[in-house]
């Protein structure tokens, strides 16, 4: 028994046997899964650099709306419209 526990190890461990098959298929998936990651990545980053793109418009709209609706506020008050001019 233990005789033929020694050749099947022998076969698993040896070049070209069970051991390496396994190896081969799992290197097969992670070459696999890095590639995938990778193209992963650059999406990711794209679509990081697009967001960050859309937050700066949208806080520069966001500047001008509060400019504008400063000056319709100043506008509609007559006192802050004299208080301006003696500033200004």
């Amino acid at each position: 028994m233990a005789k033929e526990l020694d050749i099947l190890l022998s076969s698993i461990e040896q070049e070209g046997g069970f051991w390496d098959a396994c190896t081969v298929l799992q290197q097969t998936s992670v070459m696999t899964l890095e590639e995938g990651l990778q193209k992963l990545s650059a999406i990711s980053w794209i679509c990081k650099n697009k967001v960050e793109d859309q937050l700066m418009k949208i806080q520069e709209l966001w500047n001008k709306k509060l400019q504008r609706s400063s000056a319709i506020n100043i506008m509609d008050c007559p006192l802050c419209l004299i208080i301006s001019k003696i500033v200004l």
